[in-house]
Formats: C-alpha cells, structure tokens, sequence
C-alpha cells in the first residue's frame, strides 16, 4: 500500500530564507513613543516578514494594525527552519527615539532590519539606515544604529 500525502502537510512550510526587512523612514518616524513588540507574519507562501505594535497601545490592541509593517527585501544567507523559534521581538522605546535622532541627522530614506540567528535557535534583526534600495543591495551598504530587536523572553 502507498502512502499518500495528507493535503493539510503537503504543502507544509519547513524552511525558508530570512530575508533583510525594510521600511521607508517616514513610516519609521511617524512611529510615536513606545516599545514595539513584532510578530512573525507569512505574507505569501514563501515571504516571512515582521509587524510591529505597541506594547501599550492607547485604546486597546488591535491586531489588524500594526503601526509598522516591514516589506521583504533580498534574502540573507540565514534560513529559518526546524529548531528556529519564532517569538516575539522587542524594540525599546529608548531604542526607536535613537533610530529616529539618527535618521533625521543623516538625512536617510531606509531602514533595514538584518536578521541574523541568535543563540542558535533564534531569530533577531539588526537595524540598520541607509539610502539603498532594498532589492538590489549585495552587501549591505548602511550605517550601523547598533540597535537590534531581539526575541522577548518567554513569560
């Protein structure tokens, strides 16, 4: 007897490249004070970006507007796969504030969120600014704001 694939595991996502996430940096000034907490989203079959929410919004959580949303840019060499958490991650208010300072004294169009596999089962993103456009950088060409957002501890 052949064994068949079950329809609900055939097309069962397993793995796939994390790609350098990016937003407009008016969209990331327009960002008001708070921490933002990011949620994993699968914007197409392949495509795993982030949205961003305040940890206290004002008026309640809505999880249908996220005040940031990252697009996809090119792949990085990191993949997501089995082992790999995905948990929230967390950008301190401290954290944004300084990103802003930065964008408006460099006179920047981007910003860039590079993931990168942390402590071998996670997934963080460091965040970078610059003027590239997102889908034809090679190697990164941005200034480092030496801000990351990291996966929020389990509670």
């Amino acid at each position: 007897m052949q064994k068949s694939e079950s329809p609900i595991t055939s097309n069962l996502i397993t793995e796939g490249p994390l790609d350098v996430l990016w937003t407009s940096s008016e969209n990331f000034l327009d960002v008001k004070n708070g921490k933002l907490v990011f949620s994993f989203v699968f914007t197409h079959a392949d495509k795993l970006t982030i949205h961003g929410w305040h940890d206290k919004p004002i008026g309640g959580f809505d999880p249908k507007t996220p005040v940031l949303k990252l697009e996809n840019g090119k792949a990085s060499a990191y993949k997501y796969g089995l082992n790999i958490y995905f948990g929230n991650l967390i950008l301190g208010s401290g954290d944004i504030n300084k990103i802003q300072a930065m964008i408006k004294k460099e006179e920047t169009k981007k910003v860039f969120f590079v993931p990168e596999i942390y402590e071998t089962y996670y997934i963080k993103y460091k965040i970078y600014i610059g003027n590239e456009e997102p889908n034809t950088f090679g190697e990164l060409d941005a200034i480092d704001t030496e801000f990351e957002a990291n996966p929020s501890p389990p509670r």
